[in-house]
């Protein structure tokens, strides 16, 4: 972290630097170390600093820039004309032929070049564009240097918010030009005036700025000169970035500059690691978005006296950058005459003001490692969510979820209180007559069916879930007694406790919290209701039904623990309930639904027992395919579609080796789902099953194609760590994450990056370490132990034996507490390697 000059070596610097800059170039420098020589115990600190201001003030003119716009915005000057105010040299180039193209009108002119609009005139087709030249008498080296590197830097680039290069090269006398994509429109903060826009639709200009900028750092370009008047906004509403002129590759950016150079920024937007010469980073374009976004937003700089233009020499203005503190945004915007920014204020504070914050810190270290973050950040403001550069603390997640399911949660509150009401001893007593027995029922109904099915696809809605039906089945259990005389409640209890054991525990990649002891209890008393329903009316339906569903969910949890054989049995048994209800019912709709997903246990089955899965999979998507007709626009439709998808996806990639095949339909359902998401954004079940999608694609690249799995694995990543702050108590997507990790350093070994592989490792046992001691399936145990593994191993080919050794601790450690984990291959050959290191 840089730390700031005291305000008296301030001081003195001015004083230095204004001696200098009075003198001819060949004396300044020793002056300047005349002056620091007798400065006591701030010689050193003060020496840097003077050299530094010096190498920017002496290339520095018109230090205190304004847009237009926004000049007119805090003065009430009228808006400048800038075709008015350019010389006559440049008005007459009209008429003049460069390469393939005429030049029309000038469009404007910036600190080296000037752009004029264009037509192609070689008859090869009829284009408009633009043309940027050097101005005239601009030929220096430096700048002839600039104009190549800008047509270099947008060779580079292709991206829809960001102008295209066409053409380039030089006049006949030599003076270099770029030719680009014609923008017609106008600068952003102009466009933001004229079309009244309101605080989120600002938020989101810069949203598709974040996306144009972040395209050009994965391109290892730094833009270094983000302002209002580089970004045009067309009359579709599309921003375009301009002017890559001073942009910079990331692997020369990193590089001290040296007294007397000149770093080349537009003074109002620099950051202050430009202003003092400092190596430029990504987080300088953070910086740069950061201090556009306050513009846009209050109409003023972070800094007063910027603002003000009471600094009145480029000394007072690197002052204010370098040691002034940046105003909130919403104190601006309440200060501001403006009607519209004050009305701003309210939606500017609180989380928006410490993106902004964060964004424009003078540390480099303290802002938003990248872009991508910054945007991430900014999207969660507008659709609610918590924001990542902030404390995740719990009162502060569960504003951010009653914020954005308000509507729902009042239901819900609403709801539990008579629920609430209804457990008080006098209702209990009364509940004994009928009419009460009837109400009661009633009740816990809408809770258990209509009210959990409302709030189950919400983000975050594990512990809502959970306390909902604890209370609606403890409702019910005060009607156990009648359970055992009325068959059809009994259905319905079962139906409660089979909803209250996944919402505790699954093996699933559905939300739950981790609990599989009293999951499994749960399970156990609904199934205890059914089997007695049954054993009187074999044929009761909706017995039959909940019975089935039980029966599934166990044994999809006994496939997760290696016993396939029982998991088969069960999904046998529910297999032929569900085929005997639909005899019964052969239009219903839920019994052909579940079928379809019976038929889908059944492959993961057959899988596992290394048997063909075809037919199971074949009957899975004909009994879907007969639901599906007429349901298209059923809420079930595009996870069922998914879910065949993803079964397939299964099938061709593991038991038909097809790997292409499988990536392409995993992307498939990552493409099906995103539509979906669209439509229905706080679908959590979507959200989810988009995440699984994402890993099980990239996955599935690991050992044939690496270099192709890392960018999959990237957005994987990112996807679950979205997750996981909606959903911190969610341990099924907290272990996917850890696991996710392992895989991609596993990619990573793949294209020989031992030392990305190893951190990787790294952050995985980091991630399993944070689960603590909840509940774990014994895959994720397998994953947790993997990551270990593959750790020593790749410790023992870095030849760093003290990591190897430590990993070998660790994992003979884990063995003693999980040994069932390791009482199989490939675990149990992990641990004999380990307890062979350590000897």
């Amino acid at each position: 972290m840089t730390t700031p000059i005291g305000s008296q070596t301030w001081e003195v610097a001015k004083d230095v630097v204004a001696g200098a800059l009075a003198l001819p170039e060949p004396e300044r420098m020793a002056y300047v170390r005349s002056r620091c020589e007798g400065s006591g115990g701030i010689a050193g600190a003060l020496y840097d600093e003077v050299t530094s201001l010096l190498a920017q003030a002496g290339g520095i003119e018109n230090y205190i820039e304004t847009s237009p716009s926004l000049g007119a915005v805090e003065t009430g000057a009228a808006v400048p004309d800038s075709t008015t105010q350019t010389g006559e040299t440049e008005h007459r180039l009209a008429g003049t032929r460069v390469g393939s193209y005429a030049l029309t009108e000038l469009l404007g002119e910036g600190g080296m070049g000037i752009v004029y609009s264009a037509k192609r005139v070689d008859g090869a087709y009829e284009q408009t564009v633009a043309v940027k030249l050097l101005r005239l008498g601009s030929t220096t080296e430096r700048d002839a240097r600039n104009m190549a590197r800008e047509r270099q830097s947008l060779a580079l680039l292709d991206h829809p918010n960001i102008a295209r290069l066409l053409d380039g090269g030089e006049t006949a006398d030599g003076t270099p030009y770029i030719v680009m994509e014609r923008i017609d429109g106008v600068s952003v903060d102009r466009y933001c005036q004229t079309q009244a826009l309101n605080v989120r639709a600002r938020v989101g200009l810069v949203r598709a700025v974040c996306e144009a900028v972040q395209s050009a750092h994965q391109r290892l370009l730094i833009h270094r000169d983000i302002k209002p008047s580089n970004i045009l906004v067309t009359r579709a509403g599309q921003p375009k970035l301009l002017d890559f002129g001073i942009a910079r590759l990331l692997e020369q950016a990193d590089v001290k500059a040296t007294a007397g150079t000149v770093q080349q920024f537009s003074p109002r937007y620099a950051s202050p690691e430009q202003v003092r010469g400092q190596p430029v980073t990504a987080a300088t374009d953070v910086y740069g978005i950061g201090l556009l976004l306050f513009e846009l937003l209050v109409g003023s700089s972070p800094y007063e006296k910027i603002s003000s233009a009471t600094a009145s020499s480029p000394i007072d203005a690197m002052q204010a950058i370098l040691q002034d503190p940046a105003r909130r945004a919403s104190t601006v915007a309440r200060a501001n005459v403006a009607a519209a920014t004050k009305a701003a204020a309210a939606e500017l504070e609180g989380d928006l003001d410490t993106i902004l914050a964060k964004a424009c810190a003078k540390d480099p270290a303290e802002r938003y490692p990248t872009v991508a973050a910054l945007n991430e950040d900014l999207g969660r403001w507008i659709d609610g969510r918590p924001i990542l550069g902030r404390p995740q603390t719990a009162g502060y997640r569960l504003r951010k979820f009653v914020g954005r399911h308000q509507l729902a949660l009042a239901v819900t509150g609403a709801v539990v209180l008579v629920l609430a009401a209804t457990g008080t001893k006098a209702v209990l007593e009364q509940q004994r007559a009928d009419a009460n027995h009837a109400e009661l029922r009633k009740v816990a109904n809408s809770l258990i069916f209509d009210l959990y099915e409302k709030i189950e696809t919400l983000p975050g809605s594990a512990d809502a879930r959970k306390a909902l039906l604890e209370r609606a089945t403890k409702l019910l259990d005060t009607q156990s007694a009648a359970a055992a005389r009325e068959p059809d409640l009994a259905a319905e209890l079962a139906v409660g406790y089979r909803r209250l054991g996944h919402t505790y525990f699954n093996g699933l990649a559905q939300p739950h919290i981790g609990d599989r002891a009293k999951g499994d209890a749960a399970r156990e008393k609904g199934r205890v209701l059914v089997q007695d329903v049954l054993t009187k009316q074999p044929d009761h339906v909706e017995a039959m039904l909940a019975l089935g569903r039980i029966d599934r969910d166990t044994a999809t949890l006994l496939a997760s623990d290696g016993k396939h054989e029982q998991a088969k049995q069960l999904d046998a048994a529910a297999l032929a309930r569900y085929e005997r209800a639909l005899q019964l019912k052969p239009h219903d709709a839920d019994t052909r639904f579940m079928l379809a997903m019976l038929y889908v246990s059944q492959v993961d089955n057959l899988l596992a027992a290394k048997q063909s899965p075809v037919a199971a999979l074949a009957n899975a998507k004909a009994h879907a395919a007969k639901w599906a007709e007429g349901r298209v626009q059923d809420k079930d439709y595009a996870n069922l579609m998914a879910t065949m998808l993803r079964k397939e996806r299964r099938v061709v990639g593991e038991w038909d080796k097809n790997i292409p095949r499988a990536v392409q339909l995993a992307d498939e359902e990552v493409a099906l789902l995103e539509d979906e998401l669209l439509r229905y954004p706080n679908n959590h079940t979507y959200t989810r099953n988009i995440n699984v999608a994402l890993h099980n694609a990239a996955s599935l690249l690991i050992d044939t194609n690496p270099a192709a799995a890392l960018p999959r694995f990237e957005k994987a990543i990112a996807h679950s760590e979205r997750l996981v702050v909606l959903d911190p108590n969610d341990t099924q997507v907290a272990g996917g994450l850890a696991g996710a990790f392992t895989r991609r350093g596993r990619a990573h070994e793949g294209l020989a990056r031992l030392d990305q592989a190893r951190s990787d490792y790294r952050e995985s046992i980091r991630r399993w370490d944070a689960l603590g001691q909840k509940e774990l399936l014994p895959y994720m145990r397998r994953q947790q132990s993997q990551a270990v593994w593959r750790l020593m191993k790749a410790a023992e080919r870095a030849k760093d034996s003290g990591e190897a050794k430590r990993s070998a601790q660790r994992l003979v450690s884990l063995a003693g507490q999980f040994p069932a984990t390791f009482a199989q291959t490939p675990e149990s050959a992990w641990l004999e390697e380990a307890n062979a290191l350590q000897r």
